[in-house]
């Protein structure tokens, strides 16, 4: 629980952030204005999200492709059915030959590590938010 320390905050509130309501935090702090920032919003307004959050810096996953820290966890209600996407990656692109080598190298191996705990969480890429969904 330590990663989710809220000090950081409100230092990029004026800078980065968007408020939003379904989030473990009034603002989600984003790196993009044309991925991260509408990611956001659109979770926040999609009614069978019940909760989500992007994951701070602190969080990594040791990977032998150096330490990994992916974008978003998002906790969702549809049709009855509960489902927990433990990370989604945000990229400017989905397609694997658009990303670098590193980039895509530390997001498999991410996938391999939550896959390797066998809960049934997923991990995947992700360009918007309603593309992923209609995808899902």
């Amino acid at each position: 629980m330590d990663i989710f320390d809220s000090e950081d905050i409100p230092a990029w509130i004026d800078k980065n952030a968007v408020e939003v309501k379904n989030s473990i935090y009034d603002y989600v702090i984003y790196d993009s204005t044309t991925v991260e920032k509408p990611f956001a919003q659109a979770l926040d307004g999609d009614d069978d999200v019940r909760m989500f959050f992007k994951l701070p810096d602190k969080f990594t996953i040791n990977t032998p492709r150096r330490e990994y820290n992916p974008d978003w966890t998002v906790f969702l209600e549809k049709d009855g059915v509960e489902k927990l996407y433990l990370i989604i990656e945000t990229k400017d692109s989905t397609n694997r030959r658009d990303l670098r080598d590193a980039e895509y190298g530390k997001f498999h191996c991410g996938k391999w590590h939550f896959e390797s705990l066998d809960s049934g969480d997923e991990s995947q890429l992700a360009k918007n938010w309603n593309t992923f969904r209609l995808g899902n």
